[in-house]
């Protein structure tokens, strides 16, 4: 009997063995899937960084692209204002002097003075010349300047 006891006793600490055996590999499976998901994780973290570097320094390059931009569209701009400046100062002063203007001439230094204050941002300087332009009595066209031996185009 006491056989029969002890292999029983043993059976059941063999038993007992198997089981914190398995429970224990069970255990040690859990806690590697949980470091393999870990460090998926951390290597997903590490490419979400890296990918967020990459996107930073895209949006620097597109800031530093849109000031060069900005820079040069005012450069353009100025540009623009001082070129319809100066040629409306000089047509407007050639017609003055001739005393008369053309329905068309007045309308193309109109179209140049809208352009020059209300596009480009003039500050106003031709608005005298304007009002001078605008009370100048209508010529014909055969009494134009391009007609009396000045160039038009000047």
């Amino acid at each position: 009997m006491t056989v029969i006891i002890s292999a029983g006793i043993g059976a059941f600490i063999t038993a007992v063995g198997m089981l914190v055996g398995k429970l224990l590999d069970h255990h040690l499976k859990r806690k590697d899937k949980k470091e393999d998901t870990a460090e998926e994780k951390a290597d997903e973290i590490a490419n979400l960084k890296a990918a967020m570097q990459e996107i930073n320094q895209v949006i620097v390059d597109v800031k530093f692209t849109l000031e060069k931009l900005e820079n040069r569209f005012d450069n353009v701009e100025y540009t623009n204002r001082v070129i319809l400046y100066d040629r409306i100062k000089h047509l407007g002063t050639k017609h003055i002097k001739h005393g008369t203007i053309t329905f068309d001439d007045r309308r193309a230094l109109r179209n140049l003075h809208d352009a020059y204050h209300n596009k480009c941002g003039g500050n106003g300087d031709l608005d005298l010349m304007m009002k001078a332009i605008d009370q100048l009595p209508l010529a014909t066209f055969k009494d134009s300047l391009f007609l009396k031996g000045e160039k038009k185009n000047d």
